[in-house]
């Protein structure tokens, strides 16, 4: 007893066994927040509205850097992977891509109609929309010019609920009332087609874009072949499933539903490995960046962010009632995993929350040196994480750069508390094989140290 009171007169905050964060700041629109996306260096966040406006925020302050108008609802926005610009997607039926830093229109593209995602891909160099007309559209990134046009199936015109892309981008996948097609966007080739008999929430590839998940309104999470389009697994969520998504490494999905519950499932068996409850509809999720830990949101009954543990559903933290907003549309985290940002519906708002860096279980209560890790995995490709520990609070920066000495990239360059951190570095497919360094700065600190990538 007599160390806990210690540390809290020292004023820091402990949860033993547990995680804690604080909400650092609150952003604001003036309508529905149905969409927000984060920049590869964690130091913007762009968020798209009902109030026909996309906006950038400081990550660290909450600072509203610029707000860009726009003729109809924001259904979607996607920043490019050197962080520089943002697409989005509009009710105006309309796609326009945006400077990352001003706000300021690159160009403009017209489409025939409700444009309800647009998504970098190819490593920046395309972006893939869909629209409620039962179309995929292939662009530009630098112009917004159209490279082809695939119609999504043929037997239902309702249009297309959802998109996402491969990680490496060169896939998309889209689903609609009944159907899910799998996209080569290079080629235009139609890899899959899979019909299901119920409309699709959400779907996703999984590490390696060998499979698809989908989640449905009959209740059903799927695992679908990418390439034949056969069904692979089928476990039953029951209600409408709202989302379902592979863990990072592939091994397990989360869904979530109408039912109140999140549930993971084991990809290779489908056995349900746990439940964890809401008090009310979860209607959104994401995953940390290393996998061990998932969040969930929940509807306007209950209005609640929950953090699970990944591997055994153990609830980690539960955000304070009330002050994650009302109907918790969208959740992302930080590439450090240290930050959890929401977006919501009727708080028309998005709030930003900040782990308190202790760990009591683990002997992690504030490193007492600066250390800059080996990267993990290395060599790698496309992607390591980078972990770096913090001895003192202070401006941080971590750059990573080629063996000439040019900058690749920023991953890291904005105020941090004392703690651990670690940071998610995907290379570009343009960049060549072969060696490159990174380079932690934080007051007096400097540390480098190389890493290997391998095509």
């Amino acid at each position: 007893m007599k160390i806990i009171i210690l540390l809290l007169l020292a004023g820091y905050t402990f949860t033993f066994a547990q995680e804690s964060y604080t909400l650092s700041w609150t952003g604001n629109h003036s309508g529905y927040v149905r969409t927000i996306a984060i920049s590869s260096n964690g130091s913007k966040v762009f968020s798209g509205s009902d109030d026909k406006t996309v906006k950038a925020w400081n990550t660290s302050n909450g600072s509203l850097l610029w707000s860009s108008p726009f003729d109809g609802r924001v259904n979607w926005v996607d920043v490019s992977l050197d962080g520089t610009r943002v697409v989005a997607a509009s009710s105006d039926k309309t796609v326009r891509m945006l400077d990352a830093e001003t706000g300021a229109q690159l160009w403009i593209m017209t489409d025939v109609d409700v444009v309800i995602a647009a998504l970098f891909c190819s490593f920046d160099t395309r972006v893939m929309i869909a629209n409620e007309d039962n179309l995929v559209k292939c662009l530009n990134a630098t112009n917004g010019n159209v490279v082809w046009i695939g119609i999504h199936d043929t037997n239902f015109n309702s249009g297309i609920n959802f998109l996402s892309i491969s990680s490496n981008g060169n896939f998309a996948v889209s689903g609609s009332t009944q159907y899910i097609k799998v996209w080569n966007i290079t080629t235009q080739l139609q890899v899959s087609i899979a019909s299901i008999g119920s409309t699709v929430s959400t779907v996703y590839f999984n590490p390696d874009y060998s499979r698809v998940v989908s989640a449905d309104w009959s209740g059903n999470v799927r695992i679908w072949n990418a390439t034949t389009g056969a069904s692979v697994i089928t476990m039953v969520h029951s209600g409408i499933v709202n989302a379902a998504r592979y863990t990072p490494d592939g091994s397990k999905i989360a869904s979530i539903g109408n039912n109140r519950t999140v549930k993971m499932w084991d990809v290779n068996s489908g056995q349900q490995l746990w439940t964890g409850n809401h008090n009310d509809e979860v209607v959104s999720v994401a995953f940390s960046p290393d996998g061990s830990r998932i969040a969930t949101g929940s509807g306007s009954a209950e209005s609640l962010i929950r953090l699970w543990n990944t591997s055994n559903g153990n609830l980690i933290w539960t955000s304070p009632v009330g002050q994650a907003g009302q109907t918790v549309s969208k959740i992302i985290f930080s590439p450090d995993g240290n930050k959890i940002i929401n977006a919501n519906f009727q708080s028309n708002s998005i709030k930003c929350w900040t782990k308190v860096p202790t760990n009591i279980n683990k002997q992690e209560i504030i490193p007492t040196e600066y250390a800059l890790l080996q990267n993990h995995p290395n060599p790698f490709n496309p992607s390591t994480v980078i972990s770096y520990k913090l001895a003192t609070g202070g401006w941080v920066t971590l750059k990573v750069y080629d063996m000439l000495g040019c900058e690749v990239a920023t991953l890291v360059n904005e105020y941090k508390l004392p703690g651990e951190y670690s940071a998610l570095f995907t290379l570009r497919s343009t960049l060549s094989s072969g060696i490159y360094f990174y380079k932690l700065t934080s007051g007096n600190y400097s540390q480098t140290k190389k890493m290997v990538y391998l095509k």
